[in-house]
């Protein structure tokens, strides 16, 4: 591949990177009328997540079996295990693909039975299934020591550095499960693994105090950040396991028929626990925990991709959410605000990486930004084209940086979003959780941009060809 696509659509284009839908329109026609370049440009940066999911999955073999599986590494550098929260997330990107059905899908039903196969007696599911410490790994990358990919995976944590129990794993299997089967059919993979899903999901059941969850501080994805008890993101995500899990539940037959409406019953006592443990009508939005009032997109953005949201919330979410992008080239900063350097652990400061979880930015919530307003369009009758403007604007943010840095990667800081790099962390390359929810965002915001006639099938298809042309050169 030659630098000719770099030109055209990325860093040294400055006309296309600022292109956007909005300025693409004519006082004649209201909805925007797209430069080819623009589609070029979305469909390069598809092109980069591909081929970095591609050269993240690798052959292994699991504990005692002898069955090679190919599992979906985290990162290039510091995290090529298997994470069940990156794996999870860039899980549902690859069913995308063809419909699901095709060594794609099977990818991620090695993921999923690899990581279901060594749940706990209690039901609690490994955060990461790997060869070797992972803190031996975090070393070495730190010293700058390359570490290859075991092909062996022999150890499986269930606990963070902080010595605590993830909570968000349970509930982003249960989630990765019903999306599997409804993209692929594949009815032996639930027969085999309801039992098992179906524990994970009482397991979460344990962790309930007054209706939601509550949980250890250090306990979910943002793991160097002490938000302990009720939290909104681990809760919008049990919302939702527990309405996937219905879903699974109905297609076991008509015995899971009761099992389901149960838990559908349990799921909106959940939906309404969440609306009044964190929203705080004062400052329209979802409080980050039961006590802390910042606007935190991760939770903020689940409760409108799940429907948790009611239509007024959710207009007042994303416009939170909005101003937020404002501040970087690249969205999103994983919170509006500075969690108090109390909750946050030495190792921050000893990395020189402060604003890891709070200041820095993370392309995932850029895309379930995206993601999140595609939604809002589907729900609300598929009217407001401004909606899909919106999503295609902050794609195009996504993938013009990853363009630019001909990667996706995992954090970035500053206005100009430059790649995280000290001493001793280095932002990952090859970030499998970026380039899948891209994925994910961008497959169903081109899909619903076409529905509503913003771009027809055959421009899209043509742009690729272009694109395929401008590669070969």
């Amino acid at each position: 591949m030659t630098s000719s696509i770099y030109a055209i659509c990325g860093i040294e284009s400055s006309r296309l990177l600022r292109t956007t839908p909005q300025e693409a329109r004519s006082p004649e026609n209201p909805k925007p009328a797209f430069p080819e370049r623009f589609w070029i440009h979305l469909l390069r940066s598809r092109s980069l997540a591909l081929e970095i999911l591609d050269h993240n999955v690798r052959d292994v073999t699991v504990g005692d079996e002898q069955t090679h599986r190919k599992i979906l590494q985290a990162g290039q550098h510091k995290f090529t295990d298997l994470w069940l929260r990156d794996s999870s997330f860039a899980g549902l990107g690859i069913l995308c693909l063809e419909g699901g059905s095709s060594a794609n899908s099977a990818v991620v039903r090695d993921c999923l039975e690899t990581i279901l196969s060594k749940q706990r007696a209690d039901g609690l599911l490994p955060r990461r299934v790997g060869g070797g410490s992972n803190r031996t790994g975090v070393i070495m990358a730190a010293l700058g020591i390359p570490r290859k990919p075991a092909e062996h995976l022999n150890t499986w944590d269930f606990e963070n550095a902080q010595h605590t129990t993830p909570i968000d794993s349970n509930p982003l299997i249960i989630w990765l499960s019903a999306e599997y089967v409804k993209a692929t059919g594949d009815q032996t993979f639930l027969t085999k693994n309801f039992p098992r899903i179906l524990k994970a999901a009482q397991w979460l059941a344990t962790q309930e105090k007054d209706g939601l969850l509550e949980q250890a501080p250090f306990a979910d994805w943002k793991d160097v950040v002490a938000r302990g008890g009720k939290v909104l993101y681990t809760n919008a995500l049990y919302y939702n396991a527990l309405t996937s899990l219905s879903e699974m539940a109905k297609m076991m037959g008509p015995k899971g028929h009761a099992f389901s409406d149960s838990l559908l019953a349990k799921a909106q006592s959940v939906k309404s626990q969440i609306q009044r443990v964190f929203w705080d009508p004062a400052r329209g939005h979802f409080k980050d925990t039961e006590k802390l009032s910042d606007f935190s997109p991760d939770g903020n953005l689940l409760a409108v991709l799940f429907g948790i949201a009611d239509p007024n919330q959710t207009r007042l979410v994303l416009g939170k959410a909005e101003k937020l992008l404002e501040k970087s080239r690249l969205p999103l900063s994983a919170l509006d605000g500075k969690y108090p350097d109390s909750m946050k652990p030495f190792q921050l400061r000893l990395g020189q990486i402060p604003g890891y979880h709070d200041e820095y930015i993370w392309p995932w919530l850029g895309s379930l930004y995206a993601l999140a307003t595609t939604e809002t369009w589907k729900r609300t009758g598929k009217k407001d084209v401004s909606l899909l403007l919106r999503s295609l604007e902050t794609l195009n943010a996504v993938g013009r940086i990853s363009v630019r840095d001909r990667d996706f990667q995992e954090i970035f800081e500053g206005k100009d979003a430059i790649p995280v790099r000290r001493l001793l962390y280095k932002t990952e390359k090859g970030f499998s959780w970026s380039a899948g929810l891209y994925l994910k965002a961008l497959t169903e915001t081109i899909s619903a941009a076409q529905e509503a006639s913003l771009v027809s099938k055959g421009a899209v298809e043509k742009a690729a060809k272009e694109m395929a042309l401008i590669d070969g050169q």
